[in-house]
C-alpha cells in the first residue's frame, strides 16, 4: 500500500517541484534528474561523547548526546524549554553558494552581489575581505581554463575554498562530520580527486600544506568534501556547514525550526520542550501539510534517506 502511494506521489511531486526545490538543503551540484538515493546505511555512524561547541559533559551544560540506531548521534536537552526560545546560535564555518548562485552570492557571508559580466567565482560582497580573498582568487582564475576544459569547476572552487577559508582547527571538525549521503552517478570520486590535483598545482607552500591535510583527514577521497556538505548543510541560496547544529535530526513534526541571515544560523522552539526531548527540525522546509508519501520521496530525494520520525510511523501504521 504505501509503495502504491509513493508510485503516485512521483506524479504529484510535479506540482510541488517548485515549492520544494526552492527550499532543498544540499548544494546542488548533481544536474536536476537526481535520481532516488540509496538508502543510507545508519549503522556506520559512529557514536560520539562530545560535539563541537556544544557543552556537553561539563557539569553545568544544557545537552545530552543519545544515539539512535536509526538516525545515528542525536541531541536531547536536559532542560525544559519554554516556546519561541531560542535554543542554538552558530556561525557557519564555511558557506557555499548553489551552483546556480555562484556568481550572485559572496562566498564569504552568502548576501546576494550584483552579477557583472565576465566576472569569474569566487564572488565576495564589498563588506568582506578575508585575509584569503586574493590567495583564493588568483588561485582560481589561474586554473578556471583546465578546469573548465575538463569539466571540473564547481569541484575546485568547492576544493579551493574548503582549504583556503577554513582554520586546521575547523577543517579537521568538518571532516569528522558524516559523509554517508548518495553520490549521483556523473559525481565520481575520480573527478574529485583529479581537481584536487589541479588545484595544487595552483596553490602556495600554506595553502598546499593544508590540501594536503584534508587530502590525509578524508583518506584522500575528495569526494567527501560534497558528501559532508549534503549531509549536514542547512541553507536554501546557499548552504553552510554548521557545527553545532549538525548533530540535530530531522522531523516531519518538529520541535524547533531553523533561520538562517548571511552565515548565521538560529534554532528557536517552536513548542515547549520537555527534559530528556530529542531537538529536532525539518530539513527541508514547507513539508509539514504533505502527505506520508510525498514527504518521504522528497527527502529521499533531497537529503537521502528514508524518514523514520515518530509522524512518519504514525502514518504508515495509520496506513495499514
Amino acid at each position: 500500500m504505501i509503495m502504491q502511494k509513493l508510485d503516485s506521489s512521483e506524479r504529484a511531486l510535479g506540482d510541488v517541484d517548485d515549492l520544494h526545490e526552492a527550499a532543498m538543503s544540499t548544494d546542488r551540484d548533481s544536474p536536476p534528474s537526481y535520481q532516488r538515493a540509496a538508502i543510507v546505511d545508519n549503522n556506520v555512524h559512529p557514536l560520539k561523547t562530545t560535539w563541537p561547541g556544544l557543552d556537553v559533559g561539563t557539569g553545568d551544560d544544557h545537552w545530552k548526546l543519545d544515539y539512535d540506531q536509526l538516525k545515528g548521534n542525536i541531541l536531547r536537552t536536559k532542560e525544559d524549554i519554554v516556546a519561541d526560545k531560542i535554543v542554538i546560535e552558530d556561525t557557519a564555518i564555511i558557506m557555499h553558494p548553489i551552483r546556480d548562485k555562484i556568481l550572485r552570492m559572496c562566498t564569504m557571508c552568502s548576501k546576494e552581489v550584483p552579477q557583472i559580466p565576465g566576472r569569474l567565482p569566487p564572488v565576495f560582497c564589498d563588506d568582506c575581505h578575508p585575509e584569503w580573498k586574493d590567495i583564493e582568487t588568483d588561485a582560481f582564475c589561474a586554473l578556471w581554463p583546465a578546469a573548465w576544459k575538463q569539466g571540473l569547476v564547481v569541484h575546485c572552487l568547492r576544493i579551493l575554498h574548503t582549504v583556503c577559508s577554513m582554520s586546521a582547527v575547523d577543517l579537521g571538525e568538518f571532516c569528522q562530520l558524516d559523509p554517508h549521503f548518495p553520490s549521483h552517478p556523473s559525481d565520481s570520486p575520480d573527478k574529485w580527486n583529479q581537481a584536487a590535483q589541479l588545484v595544487a598545482q595552483h596553490l602556495h607552500a600554506p595553502q598546499l600544506e593544508r590540501l594536503e591535510q584534508l587530502g590525509e583527514l578524508l583518506g584522500q577521497e575528495f569526494i567527501k568534501i560534497n558528501k559532508i556538505t549534503n549531509a549536514n548543510s542547512f541553507g536554501a541560496n546557499g548552504v553552510g556547514i554548521f557545527l553545532k547544529a549538525s548533530i540535530i535530526s530531522h522531523s516531519c513534526d518538529p520541535n524547533c525550526k531553523w533561520e538562517i541571515d548571511g552565515n548565521k544560523l538560529t534554532i528557536t522552539s517552536l513548542r515547549e520542550i520537555r527534559a530528556g526531548e530529542e531537538i529536532t527540525v525539518q530539513y527541508i522546509p514547507l513539508v509539514q501539510s504533505w502527505h506520508l508519501a510525498i514527504r518521504r520521496t522528497v527527502i529521499m530525494q533531497r537529503r537521502g534517506f528514508l524518514c523514520q520520525c515518530m509522524r512518519c510511523k504514525q502514518d504508515v501504521a495509520a496506513d495499514k
